[in-house]
């Protein structure tokens, strides 16, 4: 995530990483499942410590998996 180095908000170049998190951990689940990723992943940000812009939301490890075919 180091990539983005600038707020896409207010520009500055003072954007720290971190988790979103939530009384535990923030976790992303599909509303339809598709089996691509796991279960659940957490939820890793930036976010600019000039404005509070949270950006770049990436999952943490994503293991996206191939669509496994029905035996017919």
């Amino acid at each position: 995530m180091a990539d983005i180095k600038v707020c896409p908000e207010c520009g500055s170049e003072e954007v720290i990483e971190g988790y979103l998190v939530s009384h535990g951990t923030v976790r992303f689940y599909e509303t339809v499942p598709t089996s691509k990723i796991p279960r659940s992943s957490a939820v890793l940000a930036c976010a600019c410590s000039q404005c509070g812009t949270v950006f770049n939301l990436k999952l943490e490890n994503p293991g996206f998996r191939e669509k496994k075919k029905r035996k017919e």
